[in-house]
């Protein structure tokens, strides 16, 4: 599934960093709900030919967590796109997994490289969501 044939009950989220240029043009998906982040696939902050690459902090785990919980009664699928379409997709897509129980397509693990770190801060931000809304 590519960018452009997203199906219509669905949500994106969206994940870009500052070395991956111009964020993709979603405006085609404007009745779907969207949440646009933009880290990248490091655990800490690194700095390389000027470029800053920084990783997924608390706050974005948050609201990925936040994202998920208010549209999941009314869509079917949560598309997670990068500009690699390896790491970070990969990686919020298994947390989710974890989290909710969400299905994988059958081509995941043949190409997605899913962190720990990420998965984690996602697990980790789920379980305060549940804390906070008791």
């Amino acid at each position: 599934m590519g960018i452009l044939d997203i199906p219509f009950n669905s949500a994106i989220i969206s994940i870009v960093g500052l070395e991956d240029g111009p964020a993709p043009d979603l405006s085609r998906h404007k009745d779907l709900p969207i949440l646009r982040l933009g880290f990248s696939d490091v655990e800490e902050l690194l700095l390389h030919r000027g470029k800053e690459y920084r990783p997924m902090n608390d706050d974005e785990a948050m609201q990925i967590i936040e994202f998920v919980e208010k549209h999941r009664a009314e869509v079917d699928i949560f598309v997670v796109r990068c500009c690699g379409g390896v790491s970070r997709s990969a990686s919020v897509a298994m947390a989710l997994h974890k989290v909710y129980g969400a299905k994988l397509p059958k081509w995941f693990h043949e190409r997605g490289i899913p962190k720990e770190y990420v998965i984690s801060k996602i697990v980790a931000a789920h379980a305060r969501y549940l804390t906070q809304h008791q």
